[in-house]
């Protein structure tokens, strides 16, 4: 059977390609038609740009080109396959495609109230819960997220729900400033004229005890450095884009600066398995918002055109969302 996918062939091109699905599949794979993925704006972005870290690494075997994005979808499954039934909807890590075969043991079973529009995006809020595990919120503590992409935006409503003091988002984005409103952030710096450090001193705001940094740019990941109270803990939930120079004298040592690596590869797999409940019925409920979030309802043709805007109008696309 043939089947489509999004390929990156090199840096700033998108092309779709045609691929085969074997009649017969290897034991213990499962046959998905999908029917949503989500684009991630941070990850495939950064593919796509030419821009991610690990490209120009030869150790690193899985950014390279032709790169074929995506890693949350929701299938169909197609043939009774271990516990999975025909029709059952699942969650998958695969590349934005018209099929897909992953192992069983690779997909999560969606529930049937799920609206299939925002299922796919637990898989960002699985990133974003990585912080909550790995920099789990002491009682009383205040909170900064820089950047309110989907990532970010995830991570201050998720210590919200943890039962933060504060909760302050840090954007420039007038766009995702909106978005983050919507999503209940009430607090929210916009660092567009003016550096945090500059913003906390003006409004006589507390320094944070914890920040998660979700862009990944130098200049934010030294404004957590500087902003973070003494003894406090940054985060880097962004996946950082080059090597940088930092003062470790007097923004880790005499601070007593914990710096945290929140990559999902740490991430704990029985841990996030347990988490999936609860994250599906925040999801479900509403208490985690995605709405505000989805900015484009594309097909999979319009997709060939979708990084080029992320990557020009952050302030219009944000949650873009594959129909297949």
């Amino acid at each position: 059977m043939k089947a489509q996918r999004l390929v990156f062939p090199e840096a700033n091109k998108c092309e779709m390609e045609t691929f085969d699905i074997p009649d017969q599949l290897e034991a213990g794979r499962v046959l998905l038609k999908n029917v949503v993925s989500l684009v991630s704006p941070g990850t495939e972005l950064a593919l796509f740009c030419g821009t991610h870290r690990a490209l120009p690494v030869p150790e690193n075997k899985w950014a390279k080109y032709p790169f074929r994005p995506g890693y949350a979808a929701i299938g169909e499954v197609q043939a009774d396959a271990g516990n999975l039934k025909k029709g059952d909807r699942v969650m998958h890590w695969g590349p934005h495609a018209t099929y897909a075969t992953p192992t069983v043991a690779e997909v999560t079973l969606v529930p049937k109230e799920m609206d299939v529009e925002i299922a796919p995006f637990l898989r960002m809020l699985q990133i974003s819960m990585t912080t909550i595990r790995l920099a789990p919120l002491k009682v009383g503590e205040r909170v900064l997220v820089i950047g309110q992409g989907i990532v970010g935006n995830f991570a201050a409503q998720l210590y919200n729900q943890c039962g933060a003091m504060d909760v302050i988002a840090a954007e420039q984005s007038k766009g995702r400033i909106a978005k983050a409103k919507a999503c209940g952030i009430t607090t929210i710096f916009n660092t567009t004229n003016k550096t945090l450090a500059e913003l906390f001193a003006e409004t006589k705001t507390p320094a944070p005890e914890l920040v998660v940094e979700a862009i990944g740019l130098a200049s934010t990941i030294t404004e957590a450095l500087k902003v973070v109270a003494r003894r406090g803990r940054v985060v880097l939930l962004g996946s950082p884009r080059k090597v940088q120079e930092f003062d470790p004298y007097f923004d880790i040592h005499a601070k007593g600066t914990i710096l945290i690596g929140a990559h999902g590869a740490h991430y704990d797999a029985a841990q996030m398995a347990a988490d999936v409940p609860l994250l599906w019925k925040w999801l479900h409920t509403e208490k985690i918002k995605v709405r505000p979030m989805i900015t484009h309802r594309i097909n999979q043709q319009q997709a060939l055109t979708i990084y080029p805007n992320l990557r020009d109008n952050p302030e219009e696309y944000m949650g873009v969302i594959i129909k297949y």
